[in-house]
């Protein structure tokens, strides 16, 4: 992933029951020269709504291919429509313009469940 408005879209996804997203990634200086960033989840367009926030994902001194799960709670707004929404993972690192953030391996959706 790339500095400067890097973005990944899950198109049309029904956020009914969904608790929080977790991101795969890794984040190593050497031969990617990452820099880390911050993954913010944005309802139907790249600079919607931020609808969840990760921590920062510090970059690594060493090449390693350990992945770090970056959870993040989605907090939807109170007046939610309940329709199929485009879901925007948008990658920030206010401290660079360019150059690589991170490796992006994937998603995974955490549901709540009943208890």
């Amino acid at each position: 992933i790339e500095a400067g408005g890097a973005y990944v879209a899950l198109e049309q996804i029904d956020l009914t029951n969904v608790g929080a997203l977790v991101v795969l990634g890794n984040a190593p200086r050497p031969r990617l020269e990452a820099q880390g960033c911050q993954v913010e989840l944005r309802l139907d367009s790249p600079d919607g709504p931020v609808i969840g926030k990760s921590e920062f994902l510090e970059p690594k001194d060493e090449l390693s291919f350990d992945v770090t799960q970056l959870t993040i709670p989605v907090q939807l707004p109170t007046d939610f429509d309940w329709g199929l929404h485009d879901v925007y993972l948008t990658f920030v690192n206010e401290e660079v313009e360019s150059g690589s953030l991170m490796l992006f391996i994937g998603t995974q959706v955490v549901l709540n469940t009943a208890e």
